[in-house]
């Protein structure tokens, strides 16, 4: 058997919620920046700290609002996969790896398939493009590949996953 290595990343879109939270952030740090500036032309010795305050707080708002941009990395390696989350290019976060040969069901995903399951969603927009898989366990996982993952992971699959999503063409790529 062939082994396979395919890498897949995927940059998040920004949601209402993502500009909500940054304008919250700007908000608030103008709200914490404001008593520093006032102070800041009373005399000398407030206004270096002033100074010192408002830089921090540009640099506060710098990290918080590029801590938004998120990107997702799908690593697989021989029959696992492998999910990351890459924020703002300055950190990553293992959030899970699954065995293929342990996916009980997978296809594209449409919103209101879950049932009652919660999902985990680790893709770029769950409205465009996204598939899902569900594991063994019962654990729904909502992701964005590219044709080059999907053929990556068909070698893997459950030969009942790879007729329903491949070969009957309810799913096809």
């Amino acid at each position: 058997m062939q082994e396979v290595f395919v890498e897949t990343l995927v940059a998040k879109k920004p949601t209402k919620k993502d500009a909500l939270l940054r304008g919250a952030v700007v908000v608030g740090m103008l709200v914490l920046g404001a008593p520093s500036y006032i102070m800041a032309s009373f005399n000398l010795y407030f206004t270096v700290i002033g100074a010192v305050v408002c830089a921090g707080l540009l640099y506060c708002i710098y990290y918080f609002w590029t801590a938004l941009n998120l990107e997702f990395e799908y690593i697989l390696t021989g029959s696992e996969m492998d999910v990351d989350r890459i924020s703002a290019h300055r950190s990553r976060k293992h959030l899970l790896t699954v065995d293929c040969k342990d996916i009980a069901a997978m296809g594209r995903y449409q919103p209101g398939l879950e049932g009652d399951r919660k999902p985990l969603f680790y893709c770029a927009d769950p409205q465009e493009g996204a598939w899902y898989f569900v594991t063994q366990e019962g654990q729904m996982v909502v992701f964005t590949p590219d044709a080059k993952l999907l053929e990556g992971m068909r070698v893997s699959l459950p030969r009942q996953v790879v007729n329903e999503v491949f070969i009957k063409g309810r799913n096809l790529l």
